[in-house]
């Protein structure tokens, strides 16, 4: 697999100078010193870890080191979320068992169609490592939630974000994504303007869909939904970009919105938590755009081809990927989590329920109400007493359960507060 050297290097620099960060801040909010510094290095250490891999594999440092960016901005992701309530020490051994056991397997068999083995014998076509980006990402959410919950780790909702952060995620992104889809290219020529074309209307249409399934649900769309829309949109098309015409782009981004929402809203109310909007954001999408290339690319498609062959391939592979990811990944973090601990602390308080508070406490009703479902049942009224939640749990069905210790000028008592959420926001309160 060779392409142009110029090309692979300035794809490569754009997904790691561009991508890996705007994902992260996305993802994880804007972290403090000591996430900063572990993001910093994670990213040049992954990905000279999974270029050396590849070349190990027999690739050539250009598409190596194109690769090892890809999988950079997967473990800048992770980073970003896990080490909001996770061990430093725990999630760098993590970051790098699941770099050498599931990132560069899993995009060697998919990415190489000269010796991948999943593009070899199943014929399975991931154009823009989709298969890295988004199906290890969500399956690696799924799995670390799994890890965090059962051992009753807080799982925090998320991160807050400001009207700038949201600009740079998406604007910087955009420019990522292109690389990404240039450098799977390997070339400039002729497609780079289809693919370039296909990006953008596949964000949109992608912000579009989130935006419909927001105002279905929850009678408006937020800013944090339409950037997550956008993000939805433009993974969807990375299977088959260079085969997608604009009304495929468009079907696909739409369907990648409306159901990423659905599926973050649900992966929020079973208890996932801050790991939730990756599920909606990346599995979900990159799984459509896996299968739907199946369907809808040019001469290869069913639709257009009335042939099975490629989308069988592209359903075996997407079996076979998401299975592989999510078993191995809970192995690695299950592992790593007995040995030298990946889960932070039990006692950590849920980042919505700590703003939640804070608004309360403040008297802030304007605040209060944008966290609030138009159709909430509340029963908090304003009160002198300070109100500091001290653990929060949630569970299944969507309530987070808070334990509140309520100081006043008579003293303090425990509390007990109950919550229950409707697409990232509270419909209801209890005090128990």
């Amino acid at each position: 697999m060779t392409g142009s050297p110029t090309v692979l290097l300035l794809a490569t620099i754009g997904i790691t100078l561009l991508l890996a960060p705007a994902l992260a801040l996305f993802f994880g909010g804007r972290p403090d010193a000591r996430r900063r510094r572990v993001i910093a290095v994670a990213i040049p250490g992954s990905m000279v870890l999974a270029t050396t891999g590849w070349i190990l594999l027999g690739s050539t440092l250009g598409v190596a080191a194109f690769q090892g960016a890809l999988v950079a901005t997967a473990v800048a992701v992770i980073l970003a979320v896990g080490l909001r309530t996770g061990s430093v020490r725990g999630y760098a051994a993590f970051a790098a068992l699941w770099v050498v056991l599931v990132l560069v397997p899993v995009g060697y068999s998919l990415f190489d169609v000269v010796h991948g083995p999943l593009a070899t014998s199943l014929g399975t076509l991931d154009f823009g490592g989709v298969s890295i980006l988004a199906l290890c990402t969500g399956t690696a959410a799924l799995a670390l939630s799994l890890v965090s919950r059962g051992l009753g780790n807080a799982v925090g909702g998320p991160p807050e974000r400001s009207r700038l952060a949201f600009a740079f995620s998406a604007g910087v992104a955009l420019l990522g994504w292109l690389a990404v889809d240039i450098g799977a290219e390997l070339v400039l020529d002729s497609t780079t303007l289809t693919l370039a074309v296909n990006e953008l209307w596949a964000a949109v249409a992608g912000l579009v869909g989130w935006a419909i399934a927001q105002v279905i649900n929850v009678h408006r769309a937020t800013l944090a939904g339409l950037v997550a829309g956008l993000f939805a949109g433009s993974i969807v098309v990375l299977p088959a970009s260079p085969w997608l015409d604009t009304t495929s782009v468009v079907v696909l981004g739409l369907v990648a919105g409306i159901l990423g929402h659905v599926a973050a809203v649900a992966a929020r109310r079973n208890g996932i938590g801050m790991w939730a909007t990756l599920v909606g954001v990346c599995l979900v999408p990159g799984s459509i755009g896996l299968v739907g290339a199946g369907i809808v690319a040019r001469g290869l498609g069913l639709v257009f081809s009335g042939h099975t062959d490629l989308l069988s391939a592209q359903a075996g592979g997407l079996v076979i990927v998401v299975g592989y990811s999510f078993v191995i990944t809970l192995l690695i973090a299950v592992v790593v989590d007995r040995t030298v601990r990946l889960v932070g602390s039990s006692r950590v308080v849920d980042e919505t329920i700590v703003r939640l508070y804070r608004d309360v406490n403040a008297h802030d009703a304007d605040a209060v109400a944008a966290r609030l479902h138009p159709d909430a049942v509340w029963a908090f009224g304003w009160a002198d007493a300070q109100l500091t939640p001290v653990r929060s749990r949630r569970l299944r069905g969507g309530w987070i359960v808070v334990d509140v210790r309520e100081t006043s000028t008579s003293g303090e008592r425990d509390l007990v507060h109950a919550y229950s959420e409707r697409a990232g926001l509270f419909d209801r309160m209890e005090s128990r």
